[in-house]
């Protein structure tokens, strides 16, 4: 058993020892190495470091379009009416924009009903100040040629958009609690129009003057 152990004693000695060895010369390679060789050998590591770092940018932009990609499909299967999801920001808040097409503002208000409802019981992944809905409206004309048209945003502060108990509201609910901004001529008209239905009239009485003023 002494012996045993005595030879493992020299082996560890001999392994430190040539551990040591390595360590001294490189030291001395590197003393003697040419101002010419020195300068090579910093070119190098350069380039190595800017190569890593590219790389690591090349890393982190792929995590960053995977997780956009998730989050908005995530978003958009919440309801067929969704066509787009953007994170934006604006006056250094985060702003969810999701952009919807709809038969009439008062059919988006039932859609933006489900999807705020969606987004508060599985929240995306990253944080939002607030969410914006940009209603896009399919217009029948006289003579019954379809055309699409942008006429509202509904700006949803998130403290508003996470105090709601969506059980027990419809969507007249959720365009009263908007922040109503038209878009484009025609809009004044489509919701002069809508808003004389008389339900939308007395459900949505505060929609309706907010987003003529």
């Amino acid at each position: 058993m002494k012996k045993v152990l005595k030879v493992l004693k020299w082996i560890g000695i001999a392994f430190i020892g040539s551990i040591v060895l390595v360590i001294i010369l490189g030291i001395i390679v590197e003393v003697n190495k040419s101002p010419e060789q020195k300068a090579a050998d910093a070119a190098e590591a350069v380039v190595r470091e800017q190569k890593q770092a590219e790389e690591d940018k090349q890393r982190q932009a792929k995590q960053a379009k995977q997780a956009k990609e998730e989050q908005e499909k995530k978003i958009k299967d919440i309801n067929s009416a969704i066509v787009s999801v953007e994170n934006i920001k604006e006056r250094n808040e985060n702003v969810l924009e999701i952009s919807i097409v709809q038969g009439s503002i008062f059919s988006g208000g039932n859609i933006t009903q489900e999807i705020l409802s969606g987004i508060v019981s599985n929240p995306p992944n990253e944080e939002f100040d607030k969410i914006r809905i940009r209603m896009t409206e399919i217009l029948v004309d006289q003579f019954g040629k379809e055309s699409k048209e942008e006429i509202l945003k509904l700006t949803y502060p998130r403290e508003i958009v996470m105090k709601i108990n969506y059980e027990n509201v419809t969507g007249w609910t959720l365009l009263n609690l908007s922040i109503p901004e038209r878009v484009g001529l025609i809009s004044v008209r489509i919701i002069k129009q809508e808003c004389q239905d008389a339900n939308n009239a007395k459900y949505a009485a505060k929609f309706c003057i907010n987003a003529l003023l």
